[in-house]
């Protein structure tokens, strides 16, 4: 990947999980929408997969609207 590409994304990554990290459990859609993400990647690491069959994902961003 480009450098000054990745590093933007790397940015923008850091900077989504000090704001989720900080985000109150309750308060306004962008609010909620962070404090959401606390913890997915321990959820991630608990969802359980057969390693040996590919992985599918989807966007699906019409779901519980």
């Amino acid at each position: 990947m480009i450098l000054p590409l990745r590093v933007g994304y790397e940015g923008a990554a850091l900077l989504a999980r000090v704001v989720a990290s900080v985000a109150p459990a309750s308060g306004g859609k962008v609010l909620r929408s962070f404090a959401a993400r606390r913890g997915v990647r321990s959820r991630y690491a608990a969802f359980a997969r057969e390693p040996e069959r590919p992985l599918l994902w989807m966007h699906a961003p019409s779901v519980g609207e």
